[in-house]
C-alpha cells in the first residue's frame, strides 16, 4: 500500500468518524426533543387547531389575569411557566415550548397575542358577561395539549352599561 493511499484510506476514516458522531448526536438530541416538542394527533382545537400533544411534566403552563385598565378597557396578563413567547418564530417549525396565545372571547378567536400583556379595548367588548380564554400555541399553529385537551385558561367578565365597569370572575 502507498503513503498517499494510507493517507486517503485514514482521512476517509476520520471523515466517516466525524459525520457518524454528528449523525448519531443529531439522533440524540432528537429523540430527547420529541418529548417536549410533542407529537401532532389526530385530534383539534375548538377552532380547528391540530392538537400537539406533550407529556404533563414537559407541558408549558398558563393562566389568565384581567385587571381594569387605569384609563379604558383591560389589562390581560397570560402568565406561563415553562413556555417562551416568540413572535420571531411564528409560522416556522414547532420548538420545545415555545410560540404565541390566542385569544377568544365566547369562543371566537380575536387575537394572537405575542407576549405575557395584551390590552383589550373597552369597546371590543359588548355589553353583558363573556368568557375570555387563552390557548398555547406552537410556532406552527398546533395547540399544545395534554391528554387531547388544549394547554390553556379562562375567566369570565363582565360589563355593566355605560361606564364599561367589569366585574371578573376566575375558574
Amino acid at each position: 500500500m502507498t503513503p498517499a493511499f494510507r493517507t486517503v484510506r485514514a482521512n476517509f476514516a476520520l471523515v466517516t468518524a466525524v459525520i457518524f458522531g454528528i449523525s448519531t448526536a443529531g439522533c440524540a438530541a432528537s429523540s430527547d426533543d420529541s418529548r417536549t416538542v410533542g407529537q401532532v394527533v389526530n385530534a383539534t382545537s375548538d377552532d380547528g387547531h391540530p392538537l400537539r400533544q406533550v407529556p404533563a411534566d414537559a407541558a408549558p403552563k398558563i393562566s389568565l389575569e384581567v385587571k381594569k385598565d387605569s384609563d379604558a378597557g383591560w389589562n390581560l396578563h397570560l402568565a406561563t411557566k415553562a413556555f417562551t413567547f416568540a413572535p420571531e418564530h411564528a409560522g416556522g417549525p414547532a420548538r420545545a415550548n415555545e410560540g404565541h396565545a390566542h385569544l377568544y372571547m365566547d369562543g371566537r378567536k380575536i387575537a394572537r397575542v405575542y407576549g405575557s400583556w395584551f390590552h383589550l379595548p373597552a369597546d371590543a367588548v359588548p355589553e353583558g358577561k363573556h368568557t375570555l380564554s387563552a390557548t398555547l400555541t406552537a410556532n406552527d399553529h398546533t395547540a399544545w395539549a395534554v391528554s387531547n385537551k388544549v394547554i390553556g385558561a379562562e375567566v369570565e367578565i363582565t360589563r355593566g352599561a355605560g361606564d364599561g365597569g367589569v366585574r371578573i370572575h376566575k375558574h
